[in-house]
């Protein structure tokens, strides 16, 4: 809910291998389960399809996911999937890295396994000519 603009962008660029899922709870769980406006009239889905994806999905049961997410990886396409899910914390350990160190090492993945480059030291963008 606090980065809607990033769903125009993403149907704009149009990438052919993603599909961005939301397992929405309907409650922000980090403060004790306030409601959160898809609890009443927001629909991500129809958010979703406003911002130009074509291939949208709205889910409330792991089978209905499940097939959803299987044709989605089966398109070669921009998918958006809204899975409905319970509210609940699992017992999961707290993460070994911290976000920013996890963010770099997720792009420098990206970057050795696609042969692109994402990020670039400020070194290197120094010695490059500005365009005129």
């Amino acid at each position: 809910m606090l980065n809607l603009g990033s769903l125009a962008t993403i149907a704009k660029q149009h990438p052919k291998n993603l599909i961005h899922i939301v397992f929405d709870n309907e409650c922000y769980e980090s403060s004790r389960g306030a409601p959160t406006a898809t609890a009443g009239l927001a629909d991500l889905a129809a958010v979703a399809r406003g911002c130009g994806f074509a291939n949208v999905v709205s889910t409330t049961t792991l089978a209905e996911f499940t097939e959803a997410f299987t044709r989605a990886l089966k398109a070669n396409d921009l998918w958006f999937i809204l899975a409905k899910v319970e509210p609940g914390a699992g017992d999961v350990p707290a993460a070994a890295l911290d976000s920013q160190e996890n963010k770099y090492l997720f792009v420098r993945y990206i970057e050795k396994s696609e042969n692109v480059k994402i990020l670039t030291s400020t070194l290197s963008q120094a010695s490059e000519p500005r365009p005129k």
